[in-house]
């Protein structure tokens, strides 16, 4: 969280439209919210195995190569 705050603080990065999600096995609302405070484009909780956590990386970086930023 402190990165995308970092990130946020920095005009020229800002401007950069980058992705934020997190990938992680915490499933905390109060967590959720925070980092939605934040602004971040996604927050999912990691699949036990690991060919699950591929495809669900998979998906998270086929969306973003299909989205369309400012900086286009």
């Amino acid at each position: 969280m402190e990165l995308r705050r970092q990130i946020d603080s920095d005009e020229r990065l800002r401007k950069k439209s980058i992705p934020f999600v997190f990938l992680t096995t915490i499933e905390s609302k109060e967590i959720i919210d925070e980092v939605y405070d934040l602004t971040v484009q996604g927050y999912f909780i990691k699949k036990p195995f690991y060919d699950d956590i591929a495809n669900q990386i998979r998906a998270i970086l086929e969306y973003w190569m299909m989205a369309r930023n400012p900086n286009e």
